[in-house]
Parts: structure tokens; C-alpha cells; sequence
């Protein structure tokens, strides 16, 4: 089973890497994108919304919630990203967000906590889909939900999100 899922994660990522080729940026400056994203510690998807105010700078809010009883988790995110370099087929960028996040569990009880993230990610557009915006995200994390931990953060496009943009 772990070979198998090893298996597919690698095909993923190959599959990606040659996507991006015939990948295409657009400038973004004033519009608002709609999607998902899943970086946080809880491993939460949330519904996010991307403004780009200018051609450098972004700024992301998102909410992610699950009532499943004794195990309920949500989320609140809010952010910046600043395009460090655009080229022709995709845009680098670096990114700041602070999660407010909330976890249940039978054996921990409630606990709430803050999650403080420092990303660097990858956005690309596939040719034909100009609106429709694929992310890569790595950096580092501190979340106090449990116990203060510091971690690194690596995620695929399936995972850190996908973003159309009106």
C-alpha cells in the first residue's frame, strides 16, 4: 500500500513538472480568485479567496471546517504573497499566513491554537486554461495547537490549492 501510494505521488509529480511546460502567467492585478487550499497542520481543505491589489502583491483569507462529532476541526487563514519573480510559464512568489485553528478530539478535549506559516510557492497556468491556477508551496511553520512545534511545510499542487481567477 505504501509503495503504491509512494508510486503515485511520484507520477503526480512528474505529470506536473511536464504540465508546467505548456503552462502560461497572466497578470493578476485586480482580480479576485476563488478556490482551495490545504496547508495547514490539521490537514484541513478550506474555501480561500485570492485579491491581487497589484502586480507584486496578493492577499489570501480562507475558511475550512469539519463538524464531524468528538472530532470536529475548522480553521480561519489570512495572508499576503508577494511575487518574487514572474516568468512566461508560471509566477514565484513568497508568502506570510496566520491560521486561527480549532481541533476536537475525544482523548485531547478542545484545544485551539495559532499557526504562524513562511512559504515560498510556485503558481502555474495551464495553455487554454489561463483562469485556472495550480500551486506549490514549501517553507516553514510554528503552531501552538497542541504543543508549540515548529515544522516544514511541502506541498503539491493537489494539497497547497488550486485558484480560478474572474
Amino acid at each position: 500500500m505504501l509503495k503504491n501510494k509512494c508510486l503515485f505521488r511520484i507520477l503526480g509529480f512528474v505529470a506536473t513538472i511536464c504540465l508546467a511546460n505548456a503552462a502560461q502567467a497572466k497578470d493578476l492585478t485586480h482580480r479576485l480568485g476563488i478556490g482551495y487550499r490545504n496547508s495547514s497542520s490539521i490537514d484541513l481543505p478550506s474555501v480561500t479567496a485570492v485579491y491581487n491589489s497589484t502586480v507584486d502583491l496578493a492577499f489570501i483569507g480562507g475558511v475550512g471546517i469539519d463538524t464531524q462529532k468528538d472530532y470536529a476541526r475548522s480553521m480561519v487563514t489570512g495572508g499576503m504573497k508577494y511575487m518574487i519573480y514572474p516568468e512566461t510559464n508560471m509566477n514565484f512568489y513568497g508568502a506570510g499566513l496566520v491560521s486561527l485553528l480549532n481541533s476536537e478530539n475525544p482523548v485531547d478535549g478542545k484545544k485551539s491554537g495559532v499557526e504562524v506559516s513562511g512559504l515560498f510557492g510556485v503558481e502555474f497556468f495551464l495553455t487554454g486554461l489561463e483562469n485556472l491556477g495550480f500551486n506549490f508551496e514549501a517553507g516553514l511553520a510554528l503552531s501552538t495547537l497542541q504543543n508549540s512545534r515548529f515544522r516544514t511545510v511541502g506541498h503539491s499542487p493537489l494539497q497547497a490549492g488550486m485558484t480560478f481567477y474572474f
